[in-house]
Order: C-alpha cells, then sequence, then structure tokens
C-alpha cells in the first residue's frame, strides 16, 4: 500500500505547493499573465485528459506496478518541464 500513497503524495504536493507559488514565481521571471495562464490551464488539462488512459492502465497492470509507472511519468515530465538535470540553474 505505500506505493499508492506516494503516488498520492506526489500530486498532493504539486497541487498545494507549487501550483499556489507557480504565478508568482513566473511572473518575477518576466511572464506575461497570458502566459501563466496558458501554463496553468494546460496542465491541468493534460491532467484531465490522461486520467482516462491511467486508469485504464490501471485495469490492465494491476493496482501494484500502474503506481510505479505513474511515477516515472512524474520523473518525465519533470525533467521536460526543467531541462538538464545536471544544470545547477535548472528548476530552482
Amino acid at each position: 500500500m505505500p506505493a499508492p500513497i506516494l503516488v498520492a503524495l506526489c500530486n498532493l504536493i504539486g497541487l498545494g505547493i507549487v501550483y499556489p507559488f507557480l504565478p508568482f514565481q513566473a511572473l518575477a521571471l518576466g511572464a506575461a499573465p497570458l502566459q501563466v495562464s496558458l501554463l496553468l490551464v494546460t496542465d491541468t488539462a493534460v491532467i484531465l485528459v490522461l486520467a482516462p488512459f491511467w486508469g485504464r492502465l490501471s485495469d490492465q497492470l494491476g493496482l501494484r506496478r500502474q503506481p510505479g509507472a505513474a511515477l516515472r511519468g512524474a520523473r518525465l515530465r519533470r525533467h521536460q518541464q526543467c531541462g538538464d538535470p545536471g544544470d545547477p540553474g535548472a528548476c530552482r
């Protein structure tokens, strides 16, 4: 049972910590208000569109293997957003 709890914790951290501060950080980095809005809407829309896919994948693979796939997908998404993890200036 710890894997589903870990996945839920990662999602709650994203929603509870990153989302409230993201507009302020993006505006401080010079993003236009429209860009900030599109960033938040796009992320939420992708989650909404992919939720049925993750549900079907969970039904096919079982509840033990799907959280690992979800965590790998979250890591890939973070890598795409932040760029090179070896770059000291990426995603501060």
